[in-house]
């Protein structure tokens, strides 16, 4: 069982961590970087902001590139390889998005990345567009805390769409 309340902290926390908190190397994860640079020309799958608990209790809008298209806005899933999901992040101001926070993104990586974890690829993008944190959802990964959140929408191929046009079933945020 992941409360939101741990997935949130987790996420503020590795983001505002001091200098001793470990740190990967600007640039190690490509894909994300390059996701940071160019989800604004994607399709845009909600036009309202949604406020996320798990995401640092930051409101959200998310981006899906074209691979991923289909498989978000028919809820034909599983997703495919190089789908890439990104959730373009604001702290909290009074309510109303306030100053940009981090890209939140997944990709689809190919069949035996982390079968357990529908072989989904978590990276965390900094503002300046440096990647903060990647992995997978094995444990020891940085990222394992995204993959047991999301492990509870499964049943979407662990995508959650709540505050989208994506069409997934819905699922809660926490365990039965």
């Amino acid at each position: 069982m992941v409360p939101r309340l741990l997935i949130a902290l987790a996420v503020a926390g590795v983001l505002t961590a001091g200098a001793d908190a470990a740190q990967p190397v600007p640039g190690q994860d490509p894909v994300a970087t390059a996701t940071a640079k160019q989800y604004r020309t994607w399709r845009k799958v909600n036009d309202a902001p949604v406020l996320s608990a798990t995401h640092g209790n930051r409101h959200v809008f998310t981006f899906v590139n074209r691979k991923a298209e289909v498989a978000a806005l028919s809820g034909t899933f599983p997703f495919p390889v190089g789908a890439i999901l990104a959730k373009e992040s604001f702290e909290d101001q009074a309510g109303r998005p306030g100053a940009k926070g981090p890209l939140f993104v997944m990709e689809k990586r190919a069949k035996g990345y982390d079968a357990a974890h529908g072989d989904w690829h978590y990276a965390v993008v900094a503002p300046d567009g440096t990647a903060a944190l990647a992995g997978n959802g094995k444990d020891g990964s940085p990222t394992a805390f995204c993959a047991a959140c999301h492990s509870m929408a499964k049943i979407n191929d662990y995508v959650f769409g709540n505050g989208t046009r994506m069409k997934v079933k819905a699922t809660p945020l926490s365990p039965k």
